[in-house]
């Protein structure tokens, strides 16, 4: 589902997003389509990608992406000197509302999921791969 925010009188929507493990770093990262709208101006579109780290809340059961920092950011049809200022825009509504949306929530109707819950000791990436390490002490 597409994400669709106006800031500035800019008008951004992020699209058909893919997670990907970073090895060099052992961050988290989301590339996505960008559609960006300014008015009097024809859309530019294009790909931004964002790095950011991983948080578990052990109140909700939830994963969430926090510390979100655009890494690239090519948008066609759009003046160079327009870029830095709509990767501004791009962060703020990572860390707005993309770091307030879980990726992932543990069911609490499921028997796997909550006995996973009850014995989350870590979560982290590592070596492009997400480990959740359990454990019973």
């Amino acid at each position: 589902m597409p994400l669709e925010k106006k800031k500035f009188f800019v008008t951004t929507i992020l699209t058909n997003p893919v997670i990907d493990l970073i090895e060099i770093t052992n961050e988290l990262g989301i590339s996505t389509n960008v559609s960006v709208k300014v008015p009097g101006k024809s859309a530019g579109n294009g790909k931004v990608s964002f790095t950011g780290a991983l948080r578990y809340d052990n109140d909700s059961g939830s994963f969430y992406f926090d510390n979100f920092k655009v890494i690239s950011l090519d948008v066609k049809k759009v003046s160079p000197d327009s870029l830095p200022r709509i990767k501004k825009i791009l962060e703020f509504i990572a860390k707005k509302f993309l770091a307030k949306k879980p990726f992932f929530t543990f069911k609490d109707d499921n028997l796997k999921h909550r006995l996973a819950e009850s014995t989350l000791k870590s979560i982290s990436v590592k070596n492009e791969t997400f480990i959740i390490e359990l454990g019973l002490f």
